[in-house]
């Protein structure tokens, strides 16, 4: 979920390149899988991908939003852009769902000083289209009890190992992932992709009875 301005994530990192697509692409404080999203490409140019991996047999369906970690490097649908294309995603937060008895609640969560930047793959379609997936792994005890899973993020000084190192050393970056966040209930407008707006991430107060 990405608020920030192409121009204020170029200022922010020093990149030198922004695409068109990406100056353009407006804010979104509700962004939805096949939703196109910024990214930061291996030679760190500012572009815009369809958020949706489509795996190398398929030109068509909204494609796999995230990938595990543990797996990527090895899953066929994954295993390509695992070993050859990786990016960087950054976002000002994310949403998480927690299961309660009145159904599922949204947290809002981002990071305690500083956006996130989540580590993400990527393949080109055949009309030159880039699509991506975020990588996940195992969940923080900041929000272990919001999921069990949770985007990789890391900060800049480790963008070039990401995006340019070998598989080994792009897998070994989760023992350094961030690992510390803030998190606060947001209202259930957000369940619905028809809403958007600065109000989505704003508090609220509830009383949450958990299972």
């Amino acid at each position: 979920m990405a608020f920030s301005s192409a121009d204020a994530i170029a200022d922010r990192l020093a990149l030198q390149v922004i695409a068109e697509g990406a100056r353009l692409l407006p804010p979104s404080w509700n962004v939805a899988p096949t939703n196109l999203i910024k990214i930061i490409s291996p030679d760190h140019k500012l572009e815009v991908a369809r958020w949706g991996l489509q795996p190398p047999w398929t030109t068509s369906g909204s494609g796999l939003i995230n990938a595990r970690i543990e797996t990527a490097a090895t899953k066929p649908a994954f295993a390509s852009a695992f070993g050859k294309r990786r990016c960087i995603v950054p976002v000002d937060g994310y949403y998480e769902w927690q299961k309660t008895p009145d159904g599922k609640q949204p947290w809002f969560i981002s990071g305690l000083n500083d956006p996130l930047y989540f580590a993400g793959i990527y393949n080109i379609s055949i009309n030159g289209e880039m699509n991506v997936a975020i990588l996940t792994m195992p969940t923080s005890p900041d929000i272990a009890d919001i999921h069990h899973r949770m985007p990789i993020s890391f900060q800049p000084d480790l963008f070039a190992r990401w995006l340019s190192g070998t598989p080994d050393e792009a897998s070994d970056l989760v023992a350094v992932a961030d690992q510390h966040f803030t998190k606060y209930l947001v209202s259930k407008d957000v369940n619905s992709v028809r809403n958007d707006g600065p109000q989505l991430i704003a508090p609220v107060n509830l009383e949450l009875t958990l299972f």
